[in-house]
């Protein structure tokens, strides 16, 4: 049987590992987990959730109410995440790219995305304040 996370473990073992595949299934997904363990050149956490009993954590990922669904994360950022049960040459794939990424381009890209995302919702508050003060 594969290993099923609580919530509170989720969290816990996110920052413990450097890789985390988690499948999103009330099924036994253990033959994938296995597979996906034996493929990780690092420190991986596979487990998987039982969507059923903890809803919360697909929605918290923005998959609420699909299943079987898919997470990977790599250095506490999630690399993927989508409503699907994973073939075997997919997971293999998804975890060979995702290892051989650089990391710290990632933490890069992500905050170049996240100011310019700031920069233009502050352009849009600014132009609303200033349509609300001249009406």
């Amino acid at each position: 049987m594969g290993v099923f996370l609580s919530p509170q473990e989720f969290h816990d073992a996110v920052s413990k590992h450097e890789l985390v595949v988690v499948i999103f299934s009330d099924r036994d997904m253990s033959h994938l987990l296995t597979k996906a363990k034996n493929i990780a050149v690092v420190d991986t956490l596979c487990a998987q959730l039982d969507p059923i009993k903890h809803p919360e954590m697909l929605a918290m990922f923005g998959m609420e109410q699909r299943h079987p669904a898919l997470l990977i994360m790599r250095e506490q950022v999630v690399l993927y995440a989508d409503a699907c049960e994973p073939g075997l040459d997919t997971l293999e794939t998804l975890l060979e790219r995702i290892q051989a990424l650089d990391m710290n381009m990632v933490r890069n890209d992500i905050e170049a995305q996240r100011a310019a995302e700031a920069l233009e919702l502050r352009g849009v508050c600014l132009s609303a304040r200033r349509r609300t003060a001249h009406n």
